[in-house]
């Protein structure tokens, strides 16, 4: 009878303090940087369930759309919030993280549903382009300048112009 009683006081004790036999999982994998991006290293922050130990690079598998670069060491403060870089970014396309089970960890399930980056490295073109006629006396003499994607804060003072000025339209 003693054998019982203690047996209870244990599973007593377990449900007081919140014991939890479910296996640790990842809860997101988000970016850290702005999107979209022309870095050469951006970086995603990983938020597992709990304490997490040991995580490393080889823990994550690289999703390479266009794109292409190294996963970096990840780090972290408290083992439930890790940082993880990926260096050596180039291309154009997108870039995210997977998290890939390994015999190693706590965790018994991969997580393949994180953010991705949006990759830019081609520089826009501008094509300058004017409807008066060649040669021409007109003053001032109308041009435009069209870019090859968005331009964001783009300005007048952006343009060097020789013998002449700039007016916005």
């Amino acid at each position: 009878m003693r054998k019982h009683c203690c047996l209870s006081f244990i599973c007593f004790a377990l449900m007081l303090i919140g014991y939890n036999s479910s296996a640790q999982t990842v809860l997101s994998i988000v970016r850290a940087d702005s999107d979209p991006t022309n870095a050469t290293t951006v970086n995603f922050t990983v938020t597992f369930q709990s304490a997490t130990t040991p995580i490393a690079a080889a823990n994550f598998a690289a999703d390479f759309s266009g794109t292409s670069g190294v996963i970096g060491a990840p780090t972290t403060g408290d083992n439930i919030i890790y940082n993880v870089p990926v260096t050596g970014v180039t291309g154009d396309g997108t870039l995210s993280i997977d998290f890939v089970s390994v015999a190693e960890t706590p965790i018994t399930a991969g997580y393949t549903t994180g953010e991705a980056y949006t990759v830019d490295n081609t520089s826009p073109t501008p094509v300058i382009s004017s409807g008066a006629s060649d040669p021409t006396n007109a003053n001032p003499i109308p041009i435009s300048v069209d870019f090859s994607e968005t331009m964001v804060g783009f300005a007048e003072g952006d343009l060097t112009i020789g013998n002449g000025t700039v007016t916005a339209a």
